[in-house]
């Protein structure tokens, strides 16, 4: 607690030495404390300093500690001066408090409400523990450490509302527990804080300099959501003196609130480098957050160095559009800007950061990097970087690294010396689901990255380097170098391919040559960045095999992902006993190890055995978010809609909705898998074969299928069924055919022939006719039907959840500013995806949060139908603070007087509050003394230590107006003898103050030398 202010010349009192030697004395307003050992403690019965005061403390060098222990039952108050030339410690555990007056000069300085003992400080120890302390320290003067030396402020709660300097020291400010100081020889180098039991909190609202050296700000505490928070509304500047800059380290439990201005840019006219500048919210917090509002630079020197690196981390890290760094180095590398939260959204609103900023940032530092840090939050964007807002650039590097996967739903417009580099999950056979996306759906892609710049050097994806082809001649060079990784920077328009090479015998063209062949297959991956290319033809003049957009890709696993093509035609009818090409399929021909992710095709396939609508055949691989909606003809065996052949591997969220038409293991989704899972598929199109012919997959040796239907009518030979032909063997869940069915024998409205064990949660409504229909024994009456299910209340058909379109609703963010009434609105929210008809009404819950915070906002309502599956999700209400107006009240005083009692008034209470909401107290300063001429001069409103919880403060400053003194002018009497001339008049002069004095007045009498 804060007794009165000390009076003008207070001085500690009640010495006791306790360690090493020292000799207090004291003369008049001034203290002298002087050290004879390098250690000495010293107990105090109360430490205060009055404004006319001083304190001197003589040590015997700058490596020196003098430990001052305060036993008082009251804070320390410090309004006058203490100057020392080695380490001063003072220890309060009920608070310190530096005054607007104070003014510290130390070799180095440390206040902390925490205590150590007397046997651990003498022994060198620099460990300080709070032991239950919850006092303060409040500086609102000014702190000032010599050349190298340090200032560190330790509590519960830190607030600077002054000035602390540390000239190539260090500034540590930190609220916790346990308080380490380390050093790298008698420099403080960092402070280890433990947390504590109670709120940790850190301010800094004026101004903190260590140029060129290191600024610490830290507060850590066991609550993780409003534990330890850390607020920057002033300077922190650690610029470098002479060369490069500084260090400004800020870390916290829980919360950082990055406002004013942040610098550790090299000195001016220098050739340094641009300092370091990291604020780390806790990432293992689940709730930690880092909100950047202010201006952060790390600038290299004028005249050389490169520029800085600035990291801003926690498990959410927001950016306001307010926001602004800078680590650029104008004859140097530019520095780099790191976002390191748990998962982040850049969208033009609801995200983290907004597109434009992103773009922003690109212009002011060399890299900026996005990187989510674990993904071990089971929320939907944990571990994932989004981006669903534009961002166009066209020099410096963007970074997007996910620990799970980088969304690209937006544009992104690389071009000039831009370059792009993405890291994620590794996609492979066993996990396809996680990597690179870019926005798709039924439409195609609504995200893409285009480049206007082709080659090497532009483009890394997962630490490897990528050449981009952004024209179709570049395209059909790829077979020049296959050896290498490719992505495709552009979307092409490729009709002119129906045109080229033409073979004179036959006079057909063979279009577009495959990238790679059986012989030469591609041995790189193939990324095509939400690019799609158009009307492309790839019909070769004679029969061959592996045909298609990429012929044939080796047998290290390599990946083809994020490309879509549009129309055109694959393949030729040849006739005869082969009538077209073996292998075909728009998007790849066959792939000994391959996944294919995110990826589509539009054109009709026109192949011969394994020939499929996006990939004829794969040996080992994986086919994940793809689909296919062209028709697929030929002739020979394993013919599908999206695959014709699969050795070993799977095929997940994909589905194909052509007309297929082929022979023997015939598919709508694929003809044949030998092993492998099949999930969260669906085909259909109309599906014609031979034997073993399916609405999903013609025939299937063994493995899983499940989670899948089929509603396309199918037609065979033999084993006929409206989802599978035949399997030998393996598990089929949660499936269904709604298709007619036709066929010789074997004929079945789910599965035609082979094994009819093993299936479970599947029903089929389609017409069988025929003479020989397999029983259906499997079907699953609606009401037992699995949770994957939704089950329409009119009985009409149920339909799979997973494969219903995935919905996102989220509430939209809400704000109020305080106004001392509970939040009180109308919810609303935004869609993923375009929601048509939808079944229900939205219902909100939105909490009347009446003081500053947030609180979270959340929705339901909407029930199930065919199209949507609603994933529900949580927006953030905010209450922000009101401002409160303190005014310094105007007053006036006479020349020569002292100043009067100065005060403020403060306005702008909501609902009916007044002073009583707020703590702490300020009063207005000025720069009037006694000697101060008359006229008007400005009354300062300063800070203070005032604090309100639903309030900010600003500050109007007010007039003290000095009169001119009274002064009182009496003339002196005076005689003279008739006919003498008149006396030497005089007066008496009443009033004049300050040293002042006055000309004699002029005297005027009615009297004459013949006057009587």
């Amino acid at each position: 607690m804060y007794a009165a202010p000390p009076v003008a010349t207070q001085l500690p009192t009640g010495s006791a030495v306790v360690g090493g030697a020292a000799t207090v004395s004291q003369a008049g307003a001034v203290m002298q404390i002087n050290q004879a050992t390098p250690r000495a403690a010293i107990n105090w019965q109360t430490f205060n300093v009055g404004s006319a005061a001083t304190v001197n403390i003589a040590q015997p060098n700058a490596s020196s500690v003098l430990l001052n222990r305060v036993l008082d039952t009251n804070a320390s108050q410090i309004f006058g001066k203490v100057n020392a030339n080695g380490q001063v410690f003072l220890v309060n555990p009920n608070g310190v408090y530096f005054a607007p007056s104070a003014s510290v000069n130390v070799g180095s300085f440390l206040a902390t409400t925490a205590n150590i003992s007397t046997a651990d400080f003498m022994a060198g120890l620099s460990t300080f523990s709070a032991g239950g302390a919850t006092g303060s320290i409040i500086n609102d003067g000014n702190l000032t450490a010599a050349l190298g030396g340090y200032i560190a402020l330790l509590a519960p709660s830190v607030i600077n509302n002054g000035v602390v300097i540390a000239q190539m020291g260090t500034v540590a400010l930190a609220a916790g527990n346990v308080y380490e100081l380390q050093f790298a020889g008698n420099t403080l180098s960092n402070v280890q804080v433990s947390a504590s039991a109670v709120d940790a909190f850190v301010s800094n609202g004026n101004a903190i300099y260590a140029p060129g050296g290191l600024i610490i700000l830290s507060a850590q505490a066991a609550h993780q959501i409003q534990g330890g928070v850390i607020g920057n509304t002033g300077v922190l500047d650690a610029t470098g003196m002479t060369n490069s800059g500084g260090v400004i380290r800020l870390t916290a439990s829980s919360t950082i609130n990055v406002g004013g201005v942040i610098k550790a840019d090299a000195a001016p006219n220098s050739v340094g480098n641009g300092g370091k500048v990291d604020i780390i919210a806790d990432l293992t917090n689940s709730n930690s957050k880092t909100n950047v509002t202010g201006t952060i630079t790390a600038k290299g020197g004028d005249l050389g160095g490169n520029g800085g690196q600035v990291d801003t981390s926690g498990a959410h890290v927001d950016v306001a559009e307010t926001a602004s760094v800078n680590t650029l180095a104008k004859n140097g590398t530019s520095g780099s800007w790191t976002l390191d939260p748990d998962g982040y959204v850049i969208a033009a609103t609801g995200g983290d950061m907004t597109g434009a900023q992103v773009t922003s940032a690109l212009t002011t530092n060399g890299i900026v990097t996005i990187a989510s840090t674990n993904g071990t939050n089971p929320t939907n964007t944990s571990g994932n970087v989004d981006v669903n807002d534009n961002i166009t650039w066209n020099n410096n590097q963007l970074v997007l690294t996910a620990t799970k996967s980088v969304n690209v739903n937006a544009q992104l417009a690389v071009s000039g010396t831009g370059s792009l580099a993405i890291n994620t999950a590794a996609a492979n056979p066993a996990a396809p689901e996680v990597g690179l996306n870019y926005g798709l759906n039924s439409a195609g892609f609504y995200g893409s990255t285009t480049f206007t710049q082709s080659g090497a050097g532009y483009l890394t994806i997962n630490g490897l380097g990528y050449t981009v082809v952004n024209t179709l001649a570049q395209v059909q060079n790829i077979n020049a170098n296959l050896n290498l990784n490719y992505a495709l920077g552009a979307s092409l328009d490729a009709s002119a391919t129906a045109t080229w090479n033409l073979d004179i015998p036959s006079g057909f063209y063979a279009g577009f040559i495959p990238v790679g062949s059986v012989a030469a297959p591609l041995n790189g991956h193939f990324e095509g960045l939400g690019n799609t290319i158009s009307n492309l033809y790839v019909t070769p003049v004679t029969s061959a095999a592996a045909v298609g957009f990429i012929g044939s890709v080796g047998t290290a696993p390599n990946l083809i992902e994020n490309i879509g093509l549009i129309g055109g035609t694959v393949g030729r009818a040849f006739g005869g006993a082969t009538p077209s090409s073996a292998q075909s399929g728009f998007l790849l021909g066959e792939g000994a190890a391959v996944v294919v992710r995110n990826s589509y095709a539009t054109g009709n396939v026109i192949g011969g055995a394994h020939s499929g609508g996006l990939v004829g055949e794969m040996a080992i691989g994986a086919i994940y978010g793809s689909y296919a909606t062209g028709a697929v003809t030929g002739g020979g065996d394993s013919f599908g809609g999206l695959l014709g052949f699969m050795s070993t591997g799977s095929i997940a969220n994909s589905y194909a909705t052509g007309n297929v038409d082929g022979g023997a293991n015939t598919g709508g989704l694929v003809g044949q898998y030998s092993s492998g899972t099949v999930k969260n598929v669906y085909a259909t199109g109309n599906v014609n074969g031979a034997a073993n012919t399916g609405g999903l997959v013609g025939y299937y040796t063994s493995g899983t299928l499940g989670i899948a239907y089929a509603t396309g009518n199918v037609t065979g030979a033999a084993n006929v069924g409206g989802l599978v032909g035949a399997k030998t063997s393996g598990t089929v869940t949660s499936t269904y055919a709604t298709g007619t069915v036709g066929g010789a024998s074997g004929i079945s409205g789910l599965i035609g022939g082979g094994d009819q064990t093993f299936i479970t949660d599947s029903f089929s409504t389609g017409v069988v006719p025929g003479a020989t229909i397999l029983p259906s024994s499997y079907n699953t009456p609606y009401g037992s039907l699995s949770s994957n299910y939704y089950v329409p209340a009119d009985g009409s058909t149920p339909y799979l959840i997973p494969l219903a379109t995935t919905v996102y609703v989220t509430p939209d963010n809400m704000s109020q500013i305080y106004n001392g009434l509970a939040f009180s609105g109308t919810g609303t929210s935004t869609f993923s995806a375009p929601v048509v008809n939808p079944v229900g009404t939205l219902v909100y819950t939105i909490p009347a949060l009446t003081d500053v915070g947030t609180s979270v906002i959340s929705v339901s309502g909407y029930t199930g139908s065919q199209k949507y599956n609603y994933v529900y999700k949580t927006g953030t209400l905010s209450v922000t603070p009101a401002t409160l107006t303190v005014t310094a009240n105007n007053a006036t005083k006479v020349y020569g007087a002292a100043t009067p009692t100065l005060s403020n008034t403060i306005t702008g209470y909501k609902n009916g509050e007044n002073i009583s909401v707020v703590t702490g107290s300020a009063t207005p300063t000025t720069t009037t003394t006694v000697a101060s001429g008359v006229g008007g001069s400005v009354l300062v409103a300063t800070p203070g230590n005032l604090a309100s919880g639903n309030y900010v403060f600003t500050y109007a400053n007010g007039t003290l107006n000095i009169t001119p003194a009274a002064l009182s002018v009496t003339t002196d009497a005076s005689t003279k003898v008739y006919g003498a001339a008149l006396p030497t008049f005089s007066s008496t002069v009443v009033g004049l103050v300050n040293g002042d004095t006055t000309s004699a007045p002029t005297y005027t009498s009615t009297g004459s030398a013949s006057s009587a």
